[in-house]
């Protein structure tokens, strides 16, 4: 089942001025009810080593689509060349935020349910220093529009690197933010911390939608070139 929600509002708030809410906030002392743990150690916190790959992932078995939302983890990285990814998956039109730190990429990209690991469509250097033994963030938002990941040291949130793709100028399809949330592990050695997921909604809603994929508005890009007016 697709499952659609949006508010709209009078003042056209953005989700730092709106209300959050957490659909969960997990930081796995123990395995949560109601995910499904395919290759890491759960040792207050979630660990893995080596090498990975799409199948090595934690993934929470609830399918959730919303018009602003955002996932986000917050990882030990214990080795600097490790390649880490948060994603929402098993619909047509996921999406994936990938950290490559070998490579030295933050990527994005439209994640379908082959379970293989796409050609990214987004792509920008990471260039804030990846030091051992810290935590990092990756912070996928979809809001409307637009669809921006982030990667940063989380005691330094203001210095990070970014991906966007804004569908009001662009009507290549670069994730919709469909699908169960989840982390993959791809090589190299962390701990996953925290996985958060939230939604916003603005502070002045007078109504709420919820529907199917005829109420997201999808067509509008391919006929319009772009999300704008689809309430």
């Amino acid at each position: 089942m697709r499952r659609f929600i949006s508010s709209l509002s009078s003042g056209g708030g953005t989700p730092q001025a709106a209300n959050k809410t957490n659909l969960f906030n997990e930081s796995f002392s123990s395995l949560p009810n109601n995910w499904t743990n395919s290759g890491f150690t759960v040792n207050n916190g979630l660990e893995a080593s080596g090498t990975g790959g799409m199948s090595t992932n934690i993934t929470f078995n609830e399918i959730t689509y919303l018009d602003r939302q955002e996932l986000k983890a917050e990882i030990v990285v214990n080795t600097v060349y490790s390649k880490f990814a948060i994603a929402k998956s098993g619909e047509a039109r996921g999406s994936i935020l990938t950290a490559n730190l070998n490579t030295g990429f933050l990527q994005m990209a439209t994640l379908d349910n082959s379970g293989n690991e796409p050609t990214y469509q987004e792509s920008e250097a990471i260039t804030i220093s990846i030091i051992s033994g810290q935590t990092y963030v990756l912070d996928y938002l979809f809001d409307g529009n637009l669809v921006r990941g982030r990667f940063y040291n989380k005691e330094t949130p203001n210095i990070y690197n970014e991906v966007s793709r804004d569908y009001s100028v662009n009507n290549n399809l670069c994730g919709f933010a469909k699908g169960k949330a989840q982390a993959i592990f791809f090589s190299g050695d962390i701990k996953i911390t925290n996985i958060n997921h939230s939604v916003y909604s603005p502070q002045s809603s007078h109504v709420s939608v919820i529907g199917d994929s005829y109420v997201e508005g999808f067509v509008l890009l391919p006929y319009t070139g772009a999300l704008n007016n689809r309430y």
